[in-house]
């Protein structure tokens, strides 16, 4: 990783922020750092009226006159341990942010309140833990009062060059929402191969439309009229600890066995063999040789051998499941 302070400029500083080598360690406390180191630099240019390359200049930290007319929507669960950067990555640049807490029973809604003092543009909004996440970010769009919205998960981090680009994106009439790109992240590594980037998602679009069709946990954004992309990636701090990841492993391996049994799959000699062996084998083979996953090193393998692993675990889970509903 390029440190932040090998720079020609501060604005070059901050924007390679999020440009993230794969062979160094990425954390929230490093994220804050380059956030602190920011301010200090561009205080001191307001102050001097120069850049460290001798142009006159303002500083270039959004007023509340000039930020951008973006509602930022994120639902938070027990995320005391990664709110407070996401909420660093936004201020101060978008026009407003809606927080959902959906059932926290940690620090999170407080941590939310102690920067909700200092900003008002926060609105924190409380709700249930709905299981499909898309119903909670469905909810937390509902208090939105700017003309566009960006979806941040509460483990995603924006960067000032890519609120630059917002910034002029927007104001093409034409467009009515915007892919962006994800930098995604397992335990402080960038994963650039193996599928995992640019991972564009649908995430920027106009108020009143864009939703989701709250079916599937892992459902795209729907966007009405025309979309566009963008150039600048988020940051994706997907799995910071192998507790962490085994913690939502669980989570999305029983959400994704429900969904298979709704839709009437259920165990036979057919189906051991295509989501036994047919597709785990599949998926394993895409990731680590096919999208060249194995240029990530050991990080690579770990993700494309707990990708198959997901899929013959959710099959796996799949009897229970079916034995749950016909007992309830």
């Amino acid at each position: 990783m390029e440190r932040c302070w090998r720079f020609a400029s501060p604005a070059q500083m901050l924007a390679k922020a999020g440009a993230i080598r794969a062979h160094h360690r990425f954390s929230t406390v490093r994220f804050l750092a380059y956030v602190r180191i920011h301010r200090a630099v561009e205080a001191r240019r307001s102050i001097r009226g120069r850049t460290m390359d001798g142009e006159m200049t303002t500083a270039s930290s959004p007023t509340t006159a000039t930020r951008v007319p973006v509602a930022v929507c994120t639902i938070a669960h027990n995320e005391e341990a990664n709110i407070a950067a996401c909420i660093e990555s936004v201020v101060g640049f978008a026009a407003e942010m809606v927080i959902l807490d959906a059932g926290s029973t940690d620090r999170t809604a407080a941590i939310v309140r102690e920067y909700q003092a200092r900003h008002p543009e926060i609105i924190l909004v409380s709700g249930e833990n709905n299981s499909n996440l898309n119903v909670n970010k469905m909810r937390s769009f509902e208090p939105v009062t700017q003309p566009w919205i960006f979806f941040l998960d509460s483990d995603e981090r924006m960067t000032p060059a890519l609120w630059e680009e917002i910034r002029a994106a927007i104001q093409n009439e034409r467009i009515n929402g915007y892919l962006v790109g994800r930098k995604n992240f397992y335990f402080g590594r960038w994963l650039r191969w193996g599928g995992y980037y640019p991972d564009a998602q649908p995430r920027l679009f106009r108020r009143g439309k864009g939703r989701f069709p709250m079916k599937h946990v892992h459902e795209f954004l729907e966007i009405d009229g025309n979309v566009g992309a963008l150039r600048e990636p988020f940051i994706h701090l997907s799995y910071q600890t192998v507790a962490q990841f085994m913690h939502k492993f669980q989570f999305y391996t029983t959400f994704q066995a429900e969904k298979w049994a709704e839709a009437g799959i259920r165990w036979s000699p057919r189906n051991h063999l295509k989501y036994g062996v047919v597709r785990p084998a599949g998926v394993f083979f895409r990731q680590y040789f096919l999208w060249q996953g194995f240029r990530n090193g050991f990080v690579g393998f770990f993700a494309a051998v707990m990708s198959a692993v997901y899929e013959f675990v959710a099959y796996a889970k799949l009897a229970d499941t079916v034995e749950s509903s016909r007992q309830g």
